[in-house]
């Protein structure tokens, strides 16, 4: 009988997987998904707005891990005092000071590379507004 509840339980949490992917990528609504956007040459620095809306507030693992990216790389450019950041109303800017830039270079190269993992991993979540 536990077995069988077990199964039960792993089809339904891969359903419920399978649903909320489909309604995301059915709606495609600019609210429903977080993105990535360069200044316009990614390294004069970038903005991640949005909300992934995967899970209910406070358990959505999609917008924690690409916060928690984007917000240490822009912590480590600000230390190193090669950019300006703001943050407001969930969105994210980095503003990486000219003489900076290609020092910051590999900080972002690692946060793209980082991000890209996750949207493989859950793709229709986040957008690249262009293709790196």
């Amino acid at each position: 009988m536990l077995e069988q509840r077990s199964y039960f339980y792993e089809s339904f949490i891969r359903i419920r997987f399978l649903v909320r992917w489909f309604f995301c990528r059915l709606r495609n609504r600019d609210d429903d998904m977080i993105k990535v956007i360069p200044h316009g040459v990614f390294y004069n620095g970038y903005t991640v707005q949005g909300h992934a809306n995967y899970a209910e507030h406070g358990k959505d693992i999609v917008c924690a891990s690409v916060s928690v990216v984007a917000q240490m790389v822009a912590s480590q450019l600000e230390i190193k005092g090669y950019c300006n950041v703001r943050i407001k109303d969930g969105e994210l800017n980095v503003y990486i000071d000219e003489w900076a830039r290609k020092s910051a270079e590999e900080y972002i190269d690692m946060m793209i590379r980082t991000l890209r993992e996750i949207k493989m991993q859950y793709d229709g979540y986040i957008e690249f507004e262009e293709e790196f």
